[in-house]
């Protein structure tokens, strides 16, 4: 199993895309995962990573535990 990793920021440019399906098509990668990272507070950072596991159509999202928490407070607190 072949595994290609990108930063979604390194993918801002058309060139950069281009590249990454050129890689793609050479290597025969399983699995690509493509990770953005923001700063929600000062030493608190938010990870949202999709893999797309053969097509676009098997998209997984996994969050940290700190992004979690903080999901369900704003939730808790929306229903109030």
């Amino acid at each position: 199993m072949t595994i290609c990793t990108y930063n979604a920021r390194t993918l801002a440019s058309d060139a950069s895309v281009e590249d990454l399906m050129m890689r793609t098509r050479k290597i025969k990668n399983n699995v690509i995962g493509l990770t953005e990272t923001r700063k929600h507070r000062p030493l608190h950072v938010l990870f949202d990573i999709e893999e797309f596991l053969e097509s676009p159509k098997n998209i997984k999202r996994r969050l940290c535990h700190e992004t979690l928490k903080l999901s369900r407070q704003r939730s808790s607190k929306s229903r109030r």
